[in-house]
């Protein structure tokens, strides 16, 4: 079985919670210190190569004027600065093919109120002022989640086997192509990605009331992380449901609390722009919107598509010198791949084997992917791979389950630890016939 993210060790024991100390290990111990420390230079490692590859992308000269959607959310973020915040310095241009009444109401309003806000912030015209953020959460993702696996640090082989299973998570960022083309654009599904790391996160260490709040930040950046409304309370009820501190009521709040972030996103809007145009043009456009083809656009695909690398759109495509230069939103196949591959094992040996301890990433995983299906049978035949960058934090932490099970399988329990572990009890008697 693979060992995971919320899954049991021995016996019901979940992963993620505070370890125990074993005897005959002190806290001081080198071993799963080191390992720790070790860990967390990897992870480091990976957020500055993070780091590097978005800003090498951003800085250069085919990227440096608005790419594919930043013509509508850099636009609406300068003219949010300017018209809702009262933000008068430098600013970027807003695009000529934007006019003055739009809004971008098709798409909830949080990441747009970052880009602005960063806008203000940094007073330059130049592509850092509403790229920022995005950077800067790109290279916090490998930090984050490494810490959802590693911390608090823990002694023997458990605390040996967080500590590579955060580094071995936190490494797919860099690995990640779209990440390093997409996720650290002002677009606003590396926003929705990365707070959909953090519900991820929270909802690994069983923090459900703050793991919906982060999925309600993630649905008011993009309505693409809504599914996160079902998923966490499916993951609750799949582990809670059988404990006596299980709430029906805290169940419901975990399916309400990240759509009223997302609806509660809009007031803002709600005041500058009034009640009666934000629903009409933004919510309710936005649920047509979601569930009908466009008429012309990039290249459509499948989700599945995107784990394959198949019909991939275009982010950049343009002649430079002479020389064509085609940048694809397109995952990385070889990483994607093994993770599908680990998902569907966990969640049919889950099934086959009725365990009432599932792991988060798996949960999240299969209810994201449904629901980018559901929208595609409702008729939306125009997905697009730019999309499947929300993806990225549920197969960073699978790969991390992946590599916990393989060093707790292959590292031996410490020889005192083994000696002065407790005999089995003695098996209960037959019932008399």
């Amino acid at each position: 079985m693979v060992g995971v993210a919320g899954m049991e060790l021995d016996g019901d024991a979940p992963v993620n919670v505070p370890p125990i100390r074993v005897k005959g290990e002190p806290f001081s111990s080198p071993g799963w210190r080191m390992a720790f420390w070790v860990g967390l230079a990897v992870a480091l490692a990976a957020a500055i190569l993070v780091g590097f590859f978005v800003y090498s992308f951003d800085a250069a000269p085919y990227a440096s004027g608005y790419v594919s959607d930043e013509v509508y959310y850099a636009s609406v973020a300068a003219k949010l600065a300017m018209y809702m915040f009262g933000y008068g310095g430098p600013a970027p241009s807003v695009a000529s093919s934007i006019s003055d009444s739009y809004w971008n109401f098709e798409h909830p309003p949080l990441a747009k109120y970052i880009m602005a806000a960063s806008i203000a912030l940094l007073r330059t015209p130049s592509w850092i002022s509403y790229r920022a953020p995005s950077i800067a959460m790109a290279i916090l993702e490998p930090l984050i989640i490494y810490l959802a696996f590693a911390w608090p640090p823990g002694p023997g082989k458990e605390g040996v086997a967080r500590a590579t299973a955060g580094a071995v998570a936190a490494t797919i960022f860099p690995l990640e192509h779209i990440v390093r083309v997409e996720g650290g654009l002002a677009l606003l599904d590396p926003y929705a990605a990365f707070f959909t790391l953090i519900s991820l996160a929270l909802a690994m260490r069983r923090k459900y009331l703050a793991s919906a709040f982060a999925a309600g930040l993630a649905i008011a950046s993009k309505e693409t992380a809504l599914p996160l409304a079902l998923a966490l309370p499916l993951f609750y009820i799949a582990n809670e449901a059988r404990r006596p501190t299980a709430s029906v009521r805290k169940a419901e709040l975990m399916l309400l609390l990240p759509i009223a972030i997302g609806v509660i996103s809009y007031v803002p809007e709600f005041v500058f722009f009034g009640l009666k145009t934000v629903i009409y043009n933004g919510i309710l456009l936005m649920a047509h919107w979601d569930l009908v083809s466009r008429p012309s656009g990039p290249t459509p695909s499948q989700p599945i598509d995107w784990f394959v690398g198949r019909n991939s759109m275009a982010l950049v495509y343009t002649v430079v010198n002479g020389r064509t230069i085609v940048v694809l939103a397109s995952m990385t196949p070889a990483v994607e791949l093994p993770a599908l591959a680990i998902a569907v094992y966990n969640a049919v040996s889950r099934a086959l084997e009725r365990r009432r301890i599932w792991d988060a990433p798996t949960i999240f995983f299969f209810v994201q992917l449904l629901g980018f299906y559901a929208a595609y049978l409702a008729g939306n035949h125009t997905l697009y791979s730019m999309y499947s960058i929300i993806f990225v934090p549920m197969t960073a932490a699978l790969w991390g389950e992946l590599a916990y099970s393989i060093v707790v399988r292959l590292t031996p329990a410490p020889p005192q630890a083994r000696q002065e572990a407790p005999a089995a009890p003695a098996a209960a008697p037959a019932p008399a016939p």
